[in-house]
């Protein structure tokens, strides 16, 4: 794809920097057959073509004699409704047709009469999805002076450029910035594009991101082009054109697991204290592109079913609270802390994500600790891991303590065994007749008397003790009679 170019005689006649852009532009996507005339045409047709010309009654007459063939004279004398009728009928009677009619009503002549705005949307409609198209709007608009490097990186933003790029481009970053710091150079936005080009940055990123963040709120906002008065037909409102993707992608869908996967790519090594500043004091939920949303409602329902959502999630990235998640499924596994340390470490790829997750989920495990004072802000990973080791300790043992005791065991009756032979089963009339076996001498024998006292007992006990021995005389005779029966 060539490279973005303003050399066309007719840009230079246009009296700002947005139009100068705009003919550049549709002058690129003709050549390289984003657009063809009979797109142009279907969205301007000659009625519309017509009515903005209506005070240019030379380049009226000049495109009607051009397209019909019909006298300069006799066309400029025409009106804007005759003069409708004429180029109509001469397409559709194939006198002429669309490029014909493109020929002599310039890419010049249609930014100064149909809009900007309106030819910025016929663009949008015809980008699509493809990536080296993005690239260069963004490069164009680059050389046009219609925004700078700044604004490029501010609308990609670095948490998502960190969390974008492949480990190896990150590598490769790092170490330029390590030999740019050696020669007292600072990494900017130049150096870094030295590593890693504008078009291989943008084809990393989200599309969607890369669309909204900063063509839309890069671009084409500041510029005007959204800000015009949409031409009196069908043409969308103003609404719409802000927030209108590409015709290939107004519909919106479920993010897929590629998606996820691609927004949860690994952060670069960036500076510390910064990185952990974003946590604590910025707020990144406007820099998000938009089709994460789905996917961080998944993870954050899944760690409110747990008790674990963090109370600033919203400023934690999608790759963050990805990684939360799979920290505590693999916790629940662990028997030592020493296991739950690895399992956490494990978890995140690097320090840094660690360091922000760490600091969010304390909060969520103990509201009182404040994590923006020095002690806690500045801790190292290790002393993190730690205090959410203790945390994680403390809540299972109050968790431990609120349960409700198990409830009671219910007795249950035993029936008793069954009689195991035959012959231990009585017949009724055999059981009438058959007197009980006599009771074991160990089970019969009496307790010994209490030893008499010298002195005569009162009235009471001595009736009692009288009553014993009766007893135990009958018991003596019923023994005896039994014995009797058996031996017989």
């Amino acid at each position: 794809m060539s490279n973005p170019s303003t050399s066309s005689p007719e840009s230079g006649e246009l009296p700002t920097d947005r139009e100068r852009f705009l003919v550049a532009l549709l002058e690129h996507a003709e050549s390289e057959k984003w657009l063809d005339a009979e797109q142009v045409i279907d969205r301007f047709p000659p009625a519309k073509i017509m009515q903005s010309l209506k005070h240019e009654p030379e380049l009226r007459a000049k495109v009607l004699v051009h397209a019909t063939g019909g006298h300069e004279k006799i066309a400029a004398k025409k009106c804007v409704a005759s003069a409708t009728e004429d180029l109509e009928l001469a397409i559709s009677e194939g006198i002429t047709d669309a490029a014909a009619v493109l020929e002599v009503f310039s890419i010049a002549d249609r930014v100064n009469y149909l809009g900007a705005d309106a030819l910025w949307q016929l663009v949008v409609d015809h980008v699509g999805t493809d990536s080296e198209r993005r690239h260069f709007i963004v490069e164009l608009a680059l050389e046009q002076k219609l925004c700078t490097l700044e604004d490029v990186f501010d609308g990609l933003t670095i948490d998502e450029i960190t969390a974008t790029l492949p480990p190896e481009e990150l590598r490769a970053v790092v170490a330029h910035a390590l030999r740019e710091g050696r020669r007292g150079q600072r990494l900017d936005e130049e150096r870094f594009l030295e590593v890693v080009p504008m078009r291989s940055l943008l084809g990393f990123l989200p599309q969607e991101h890369v669309w909204d963040r900063v063509i839309i709120q890069k671009l084409a906002s500041p510029v005007g082009l959204l800000d015009a008065a949409p031409p009196k037909s069908s043409e969308p409102a103003v609404s719409e054109v802000k927030t209108k993707e590409p015709a290939a992608e107004t519909a919106k869908e479920e993010p897929s697991d590629e998606d996820v996967a691609e927004a949860a790519e690994v952060e670069v090594e960036a500076d510390e204290e910064g990185d952990i500043d974003v946590l604590v004091d910025a707020d990144p939920v406007a820099s998000r592109p938009p089709f994460e949303d789905a996917a961080r409602a998944r993870v954050v329902g899944k760690l409110g079913r747990i008790h674990r959502v963090p109370p600033r999630h919203e400023r934690l990235t999608l790759a963050n609270l990805l990684s939360l998640e799979s920290m505590y499924a693999e916790l629940g596994g662990c028997d030592s802390d020493d296991e739950r340390e690895a399992v956490i470490r494990d978890s995140f790829p690097n320090d840094i994500q660690l360091r922000k997750t760490m600091l969010a989920l304390i909060e969520a495990l103990d509201p009182t600790i404040d994590v923006t004072e020095p002690v806690i802000r500045d801790a190292d990973a290790a002393a993190l891991i730690k205090v959410v080791i203790f945390e994680e300790k403390m809540r299972r043992e109050r968790d431990a303590r609120s349960a409700p005791p198990p409830p009671p065991r219910s007795r249950t009756t035993t029936a008793p065994p069954p009689p195991s032979r035959r012959s231990d089963v009585v017949p009724a009339r055999a059981r009438a007749s058959v007197p009980p076996p006599p009771p074991s001498t160990r089970a019969v024998t009496p307790p010994p008397p209490p030893p008499r006292s010298r002195r005569s007992s009162s009235p009471p006990q001595a009736q009692s003790l009288r009553n014993n021995q009766t007893s135990l005389a009958e018991l003596e005779r019923e023994l005896a009679t039994r014995r009797v029966a058996r031996v017989g």
